[in-house]
């Protein structure tokens, strides 16, 4: 589980989208860090850019950060560069 802290004040007005419900919804991305910071966080957040902010390369606009918790019963995650198990191609399945 990762728990994130957002700044409210900082989500522009450009990134509030009224969805059909009526209610006010922002995009944000969630990005491990390099290293972790002097508060132990591990991830980064900031609202995901427009197309445009993308293509003009402006400067991501940063609204918290978080640290991810493991509970002692909860399983280790699964790292993405594990290597496969082949499959027994003799199974009747």
């Amino acid at each position: 589980m990762i728990v994130i802290d957002i700044c409210l004040s900082e989500i522009a007005e450009w990134a509030r989208k009224k969805g059909q419900n009526g209610k006010v919804y922002a995009k944000f991305c969630v990005v491990e860090r390099k290293e972790k910071d002097k508060y132990e966080n591990t991830h980064t957040v900031y609202l995901n850019p427009t197309k445009e902010q993308r293509e003009n390369k402006e400067a991501k606009t940063y609204v918290g950060s978080g640290k991810e918790l493991v509970f002692n019963n909860a399983p280790a995650p699964v790292q993405q560069d594990a290597p496969r198990h082949e499959v027994n191609s003799d199974l009747p399945f």
